[in-house]
């Protein structure tokens, strides 16, 4: 009797198991599509895939892949998780598609579905690539450079690539993405020019020793209206960039300055250390919003108001 009770007990304890672990199972809940837990870093791709006149960002996530990300509600628009992408790694928007720079080799996406293209492979990895219209300017790490057609997938060995090698440019220079920029190798200054309203803002960095940061307007005439002491404490400038008469800096956090008279229109800061990682277009600002030890969020930024509008990824 008592083994028989025992066998009886067993065996409603085991249903109670499975129907807890049914229930268990029925009752998770999915994860929130518009979560993206683990970013891996570099700067995003923008361009309207949709349509909607407000630029997509494609980004790379550890759980996700590749993802295109809607501008206006932040939800995928695509999802490519079988495409693993380094933060290195080079991908610009051209000819209605997404050119990615993989190790030897290059995988062009559609926009608009993420379906892949072409696959093209190469000698050596890719150092840049720069784009002219349907053209891409591919240039390798070996010094092989040629233009890809993005339309055919099809490569012009004998073209002049559009020039977007960074090693000529001055320090400063090298993370600009809008602005005329130059400068020179001595002096660590550099002077960015306005793509929109023409005018043009100096970045002077004193060195060696603390490098304290001084901003200087000009006018479209070349005559300089003000200078300002922008940064006492020295901290190193991690990436620039002028358009719409707003100068965005970034060191460690990121400001936005009005390029016309100096004042400090915004900052935004989520702590860390600092990141190369900085985009800004007439609306908004994308930057690497890092940890104490690396990045974990791309940050969306309103370029008027420093107001968050999206941390894909978790900042700490």
């Amino acid at each position: 009797m008592l083994h028989a009770r025992r066998g009886r007990r067993s065996a409603a304890s085991a249903a109670g198991l499975a129907l807890t672990a049914l229930v268990g199972c029925l009752g998770a809940k999915e994860r929130d599509p518009t979560e993206y837990r683990f970013w891996m870093g570099g700067p995003p791709v923008l361009g309207d895939f949709n349509g909607d006149g407000l630029e997509d960002v494609v980004a790379w996530f550890v759980d996700d892949g590749v993802l295109a990300l809607d501008g206006a509600t932040f939800k995928p628009l695509w999802r490519r998780p079988d495409l693993r992408i380094e933060p290195r790694d080079e991908a610009v928007v051209a000819g209605g598609a997404v050119v990615i720079a993989r190790a030897r080799g290059l995988e062009i996406l559609e926009s608009t579905n993420g379906a892949t293209r072409t696959t093209l492979a190469l000698t050596d990895e890719v150092e840049r690539l720069c784009v002219e219209g349907d053209k891409v300017g591919v240039h390798q790490i070996d010094h092989v450079r040629f233009v890809l057609d993005v339309a055919t997938g099809q490569r012009d060995d004998a073209a002049t690539p559009p020039a977007c090698d960074s090693s000529s440019l001055p320090l400063l220079c090298t993370t600009v993405k809008h602005a005329r920029c130059e400068g020179d190798f001595v002096t660590s200054k550099a002077r960015l020019t306005d793509p929109v309203t023409g005018e043009s803002v100096g970045i002077e960095v004193k060195s060696p020793g603390t490098p304290e940061v001084t901003i200087v307007g000009y006018d479209t005439a070349g005559q300089p209206t003000y200078r300002l002491p922008f940064d006492p404490k020295g901290r190193r400038i991690e990436a620039l960039d002028l358009v719409g008469g707003t100068v965005l800096i970034r060191q460690g956090e990121t400001s936005a300055i009005d390029a016309r008279t100096g004042t400090v229109l915004w900052t935004s800061s989520c702590g860390g250390t600092g990141g190369y990682a900085m985009v800004g277009t007439a609306t908004r600002v994308y930057f690497e919003c890092d940890g104490p030890k690396t990045s974990h969020a791309l940050r969306i930024v309103d370029r008027t108001t420093g107001a968050v509008l999206k941390d894909l990824g978790r900042p700490r």
